[in-house]
């Protein structure tokens, strides 16, 4: 009998773990548009999102990796343009990402990216966890952590 292991959050992609991550992501949404990143501590998402402290540790072992599963999942639905023209597609992205990033209930998100990546500025590209390694979407290749030792330190557009 073999059982193929899977990363956490994988799991009941419609059970009781898509629940857990969804009101983990909601609930570091709002405490960024009430308090900002300064005050944003494990402690208080696990309050606010009614989960376990030690889930909380366990499935994302920092603030700022709970910060950066945001920022993906939020940017997901910033959409990836085909105009039938490259400027038409990076003017339009370009207006996608602005309109993202200028909503106002992102300021504390914004906050937060900033915040994390002073802690450790260095880029972190996804790579060998999905054929889209990349740009898969915006925000998204700087967040998530390297998976190959030779993953080069600037995203490849995809085609």
């Amino acid at each position: 009998m073999t059982t193929a292991h899977q990363a956490p959050g994988e799991t009941r992609p419609g059970g009781r773990t898509a629940r857990t991550r969804r009101a983990v992501l909601d609930a570091v949404f709002e405490e960024l548009g009430e308090d900002g990143f300064a005050t944003l501590t494990m402690e208080r998402v696990a309050q606010r999102s009614g989960v376990h402290l030690a889930t909380l540790y366990r499935r994302w072992r920092s603030v700022d990796k709970i910060v950066c599963e945001l920022l993906t999942d939020m940017s997901s639905g910033v959409p990836l343009p085909d105009t039938g023209t490259l400027p038409g597609d990076l003017r339009a992205l370009a207006h996608g990402i602005a309109r993202f990033y200028g909503a106002a209930r992102a300021r504390g998100l914004i906050e937060a990216v900033v915040a994390a990546a002073a802690r450790d500025p260095r880029p972190r590209p996804r790579c060998g966890t999905s054929s889209t390694s990349g740009w898969s979407s915006p925000g998204r290749w700087w967040c998530a952590p390297s998976s190959a030792a030779n993953c080069p330190r600037t995203p490849t557009p995809r085609p």
